[in-house]
């Protein structure tokens, strides 16, 4: 969810609602400390993140995909409430 060095995502999520509009599930998000620089810093694991996926958009290769995402617990240095995901390949 995050590029270069400054590196967040979420993993092992277990879905509990998957809609067309939206699907919902439980996680863990991971993020690099970047202390005492972010080469160096360690990476911080939170698991019991609610995870939600919503608006569903059209992606490269014509299949729906969703476009942003909301977390019950996010990383020092991110707004509160939903994120954009990306929708095409690099």
């Amino acid at each position: 969810m995050a590029c270069a060095d400054n590196g967040f995502g979420v993993k092992d999520v277990h879905w509990t609602r998957w809609t067309a509009g939206s699907a919902t599930g439980a996680g863990t998000t991971w993020y690099k400390d970047c202390r005492p620089n972010c080469a160096e810093g360690k990476i911080i694991y939170t698991p019991g993140v609610q995870v939600t996926l919503t608006r569903p958009v059209r992606g490269a290769s014509g299949g729906l995909v969703w476009s942003q995402i909301t977390l019950s617990t996010l990383p020092p240095g991110y707004s509160p409430g939903p994120q954009a995901l990306p929708t095409h390949p690099i």
